[in-house]
């Protein structure tokens, strides 16, 4: 990424704006947070994450190093009281990542309001979020980015950020399949459409302790689901359990037992992380009989005190079949 960056400024235009989004799309956090930001009125992200990671590669520094903030600018010209930011930076802080560096979100259609009581400098009020970017003091950090939902690569997916046993979710395969309505809900997320002729979809079954450390994973290989529930599954060991104990082996903040969905192509190895939600999966019980025992697990870390230690002596390879059956009862009256 040093030599693009370096070479790019013989690049056309385009070709440097799809250079700095491939760089940005891989800081940690960003693609979170271009997704995220997506919820609220005409946001973007931009200056010091942008430019000073730019620098930072360049100059042989990890990334992040001297980013003191990540700005994140909204334009709400219909409340320009205090009381309406402060609510979008608590739902803004709701839902980013949970990062080491700060965030600075602002209302950028009220700054006129507060900017000459801070600077004692007078500041007429903006037009639009474009119009301030192009007032920040340093050139090269006159930089933003969004998603933009007109700009979309078929085919695509789209979920809704709180659903659940895929209700109202949309396989997109062009443009004309989009309508007013996939626009106008402002939970939904565009996704890269996953093949699932060339991926597996997992579920993962996670313990973490008291100190948000791994003690358990158990992936679950999703072989047949039917209504979003899984019918037929594997307990399975391959390169994503090994993953998941080298990336997620210790979360801040995370308490007792995850449910964490994957898709893994066996060809190229590539991994995709689509979800994870702090619950018992509705397939946990092939983990559970797998020998992964996370009931006991909790009733010992929280009513025994005892520590947890690592478990991963679970089966592998055990199938887990679910059916429906018939239940007759005669001379039924309601």
């Amino acid at each position: 990424m040093k030599n693009k960056l370096l070479n790019g400024q013989h690049l056309s235009l385009n070709e440097q704006v799809n250079l700095l989004t491939e760089f940005v799309m891989t800081i940690e956090g960003m693609p979170q947070i271009l997704e995220e930001i997506t919820k609220f009125p005409n946001a973007w992200v931009g200056a010091g994450i942008i430019f000073q990671n730019v620098w930072n590669v360049i100059h042989g520094y990890e990334l992040n190093t001297y980013v003191k903030d990540i700005d994140v600018l909204y334009w709400d010209d219909n409340d320009l009281t205090w009381a309406s930011e402060n609510n979008h930076i608590r739902l803004f802080t709701e839902i980013f990542p949970k990062t080491n560096i700060p965030f600075d979100i602002k209302n950028i259609a009220r700054v006129h309001i507060w900017y000459e009581q801070r600077f004692a400098i007078p500041k007429v009020q903006y037009h639009s979020i474009e119009e301030s970017i192009a007032t920040w003091p340093v050139i090269g950090a006159c930089l933003a980015m969004r998603m933009n939902k007109d700009q979309l690569e078929f085919p695509l997916f789209i979920k809704p950020s709180d659903g659940s046993r895929s209700v109202d979710t949309f396989f997109i395969r062009t443009k004309e399949d989009l309508t007013d309505y996939h626009f106008q809900n402002e939970k939904f997320m565009f996704l890269e459409y996953i093949d699932q002729t060339k991926f597996v979809e997992y579920t993962c079954d996670l313990y973490y302790n008291k100190e948000g450390e791994l003690k358990c994973a158990v992936p679950r290989k999703r072989i047949e689901v039917r209504d979003g529930e899984v019918s037929k599954g594997k307990t399975t060991k391959n390169e994503l359990l090994t993953l998941i104990k080298k990336k997620l082996s210790k979360i801040e903040g995370v308490r007792g037992c995850l449910t964490a969905q994957f898709f893994f192509n066996e060809e190229t190895k590539r991994i995709v992380a689509i979800e994870i939600n702090p619950r018992f999966g509705g397939g946990y019980p092939l983990s559970y009989r797998a020998g992964a025992n996370f009931p006991k697990m909790l009733m010992e870390e929280y009513f025994m005190n005892k520590k947890i230690k690592y478990f991963e002596n679970w089966k592998k390879n055990l199938l887990m079949l679910r059916y429906d059956d018939e239940v007759l009862i005669e001379n039924y009256v309601e």
